[in-house]
């Protein structure tokens, strides 16, 4: 019997496992919940558009995409990379590539685990929060989003994000991705009242509903 929290990738699982297995009466869904909805949103940082990646620094996100996008964006929008390096490498590659595009002014490093507080900052102050993955397993980030109330340009979840009208969907072109983001900040308000319609389904109490039935079907 199967027990996973997302409808793409189990983290224990292959994705060939998980094609296996999803139609199998004992394979059930285990949701991820939220425990506060934040409602102080801020829009701009200091008179800009900011743009958030937040979470462990690895492979498993393109900082290539955003970096790149973020050249074909005016100079009020800047980016905020904020998390604990887990690849050190790769903290060097964004380096190198903020400093060969010239954005060094415009994009701020936090490579460093962050407290509860301090993350709490930052999500207050972003304006839009990107996800641009290569691939997802489950998003804890995603679920700060909508905790947070802050629109998504991701490359992940399409399905996820355009039935629940929370963000935009991109491919891993840069300016495609730059656009998205372009789209986000026109309809930032409907975005944010669809995220504020959708909140609920994500606090705990009601979760918990959910997580209760399906160790129920998998044990009956």
């Amino acid at each position: 019997k199967f027990l996973v929290n997302i409808p793409k990738i189990g983290r224990v699982f292959t994705l060939y496992e998980y094609e296996e297995v999803k139609n199998k009466q004992n394979f059930v869904m285990i949701p991820q919940g939220i425990n506060k909805i934040r409602t102080k949103t801020m829009k701009k940082w200091n008179d800009k558009i900011t743009l958030t990646i937040f979470g462990f620094v690895r492979p498993t996100k393109d900082y290539s995409l955003a970096i790149r996008a973020l050249s074909y964006l005016s100079s009020e929008y800047r980016l905020v990379i904020a998390g604990k390096v887990i690849d050190k490498s790769l903290a060097r590659e964004i380096k190198n590539l903020i400093k060969k595009l010239r954005l060094e002014n415009r994009v701020t490093l936090i490579p460093r685990f962050l407290s509860e507080k301090e993350k709490e900052k930052i999500f207050q102050k972003t304006s839009i929060l990107l996800l641009p993955y290569h691939i997802i397993s489950n998003s804890a980030v995603l679920l700060d989003g909508i905790k947070y109330e802050k629109p998504v340009v991701t490359t992940v979840l399409k399905e996820d994000i355009e039935k629940m009208g929370i963000g935009k969907f991109s491919s891993h072109t840069p300016k495609e991705f730059a656009e998205k983001i372009l789209d986000c900040n026109k309809e930032y308000q409907k975005i944010l009242n669809n995220i504020r319609r959708v909140q609920p389904r994500f606090l705990w109490k009601n979760v918990t509903k959910k997580i209760v039935k399906a160790y129920m079907n998998l044990i009956s």
